[in-house]
C-alpha cells in the first residue's frame, strides 16, 4: 500500500496539479507522457543509488528489442517476392493479394485505430536508428490486424513454393518464424493482433485467387 500511495502522491503533484491545463482532456492526454517519464527516466529514491528510474531494476530490457532487425527483415522478403519467378499469372495474383491486404488493413486502422499500451525500452546506438526507421514507416495506430503477420502469410504463399530442397524450406520457415515472433518482442503488437493479421493474410489470398480464377 505504501508504494501505491507514493505513486498516487507523485502523480497528483507532478502530473495532475503540477502543470496548468486548459481542460481535463488535455490533462488526460498528458498522462501517458508523464507515466513514461516516471517509469523510464525519473530518479527514484527507493532504488539503491537513489538516481535510477524504476525500469532499471529489471533485467536489461534492451535485450528484448534486439529482434528489431529481424522485424525489419520482412522488407527483404517483400522485395524478393517481386523479383523471383516473374510468371505472369502467379505474379499478378501476388500483386492482387498485396493490394487487397493493404487496403483492408488501412480500412481497419481507420475504423478502429488502436495504440500499443506499453512503453518501449529506451535504446541507443544502432538500435535507436533502427527504431527511428521503424517509426518512420509504422504509424502508432497500426496495431490490429498485424500487417506483418498478414504479409508473412502472403509471402509464404509466394516464396514457400519456390524452394525445392528440404533444408531451404526449413531455413525459410525459420526466418518466417523469427519475423513472426519479433512482432511481439519489438513492442509492436499485442497478442490479439497476431491471429487478426493471419486472418487478414488468408482472406487476401482467397480474394486474389478467386479473382485470378475468374480472369483465367
Amino acid at each position: 500500500n505504501g508504494k501505491a500511495e507514493r505513486f498516487i502522491r507523485s502523480a497528483l503533484r507532478e502530473w495532475a496539479y503540477g502543470w496548468t491545463y486548459q481542460h481535463s482532456t488535455q490533462r488526460t492526454e498528458a498522462l501517458a507522457s508523464w507515466q513514461h517519464h516516471y517509469n523510464w527516466h525519473r530518479p527514484h529514491s527507493a532504488n539503491a543509488s537513489g538516481s535510477q528510474a524504476p525500469m532499471s531494476r529489471l533485467p536489461d530490457s534492451g535485450n528484448n528489442v534486439l529482434t528489431v532487425h529481424t522485424y525489419l527483415s520482412l522488407f527483404i522478403l517483400l522485395a524478393l517476392s517481386f523479383v523471383v519467378q516473374r510468371e505472369v499469372r502467379a505474379f499478378a495474383s501476388h500483386v492482387r493479394a498485396m493490394l487487397c491486404c493493404m487496403s483492408l488493413a488501412v480500412l481497419c486502422y481507420a475504423v478502429a485505430p488502436l495504440r500499443f499500451t506499453f512503453d518501449r525500452p529506451v535504446v541507443d546506438g544502432v538500435y535507436d536508428m533502427l527504431f527511428t526507421l521503424l517509426n518512420a514507416v509504422d504509424m502508432p495506430y497500426n496495431r490490429a490486424p498485424s500487417l506483418h503477420m498478414a504479409l508473412l502469410v502472403i509471402l509464404w504463399a509466394r516464396l514457400g513454393r519456390l524452394v525445392a530442397r528440404d533444408w531451404q524450406r526449413g531455413a525459410l520457415r525459420g526466418w518466417f518464424l523469427l519475423v513472426g515472433v519479433s512482432v511481439l518482442t519489438t513492442f509492436q503488437h499485442h497478442v490479439i493482433d497476431i491471429p487478426a493479421g493471419l486472418l487478414l493474410g488468408w482472406v487476401s489470398l482467397q480474394v486474389a485467387r478467386r479473382f485470378s480464377d475468374r480472369c483465367a
